[in-house]
């Protein structure tokens, strides 16, 4: 196990929200323009959403695993969810879809 700087913590915590909320707009852009065949790619959205927050902040703190960081990926997920939830009135992504992200996200960055 290592341990996490506080600059390596902020970093991971800034690069986890950033790409959230950016793969969040992606997500509700393909639901937007692509009609029943984003809706059939969206169903595996909140996976892949996870998998790519978890990578970034992996990658973002020089491949450095820990619980922490696990922590700050799955939370990154719900964080993104939640300002976007705060602009746009109805959700992007329902609420299991979140526990998935979250959960692959925590799964990619745990030791």
């Amino acid at each position: 196990m290592t341990e996490t700087s506080n600059t390596e913590m902020t970093r991971a915590i800034a690069v986890g929200i950033g790409s959230s909320i950016g793969l969040h707009l992606v997500y509700i852009g393909m639901l937007l323009t692509l009609g029943t065949i984003g809706i059939i790619l969206a169903i595996i959205a909140p996976v892949a959403i996870g998998y790519l927050v978890g990578e970034a902040v992996y990658r973002s703190t020089g491949y450095t695993r820990n619980k922490n960081l696990a922590w700050v990926a799955a939370g990154s997920v719900i964080g993104g969810f939640a300002i976007l939830s705060a602009v746009f009135i109805a959700p992007p992504v329902g609420g299991f879809g979140v526990l998935i992200g979250s959960y692959m996200a925590y799964t990619r960055v745990r030791p």
